[in-house]
């Protein structure tokens, strides 16, 4: 993924956060640091498990993030990595995860209507930086059977 893109992500989250939750600045740190790393193996890992279709969806605004099997997941994955880490309690991981996770993929969604790629797979591909025939893979039936045996 662009790593300019992720750092601009990462600096705004590390504001919301410490304004929002009112935390020092080592918390603030750790969970933002939690957050990237979740956040990017969460969206592949997800796209292995379950293809891209959710994932373009959202991106392209066809449909809303919330309630979604890529919220849920992104989410789970993000309050485990938190509560591993032992970073916040209980109450304030769960809180901060689901802040952090709806965060990060309202400014996903703006930064790739804001890159000018195209509003298709090809542009999602080039946004995220993904080879567009791994993708074809994954999302093709044989790759889709064999994306489940890494559930």
């Amino acid at each position: 993924m662009n790593q300019v893109f992720l750092n601009q992500i990462n600096q705004d989250l590390i504001k919301s956060i410490k304004a929002k939750y009112q935390m020092d600045d080592s918390k603030v740190l750790a969970v933002s640091e939690a957050g990237k790393a979740s956040i990017i193996s969460s969206l592949k890992s997800f796209v292995i498990k379950n293809g891209t279709t959710e994932i373009e969806s959202v991106l392209l605004n066809k449909s809303s993030f919330n309630g979604t099997s890529l919220q849920k997941f992104c989410f789970q994955n993000f309050e485990k990595d938190i509560a591993d880490k032992k970073i916040l309690s209980a109450t304030e991981t769960n809180e901060v995860a689901e802040f952090s996770i709806n965060y990060l993929i309202d400014r996903f969604k703006l930064g790739f209507v804001e890159s000018g790629n195209s509003k298709d797979l090809d542009g999602i591909c080039k946004f995220l930086d993904i080879d567009k025939k791994l993708l074809n893979l994954v999302n093709s039936p044989v790759g889709k059977i064999l994306g489940k045996f890494f559930k």
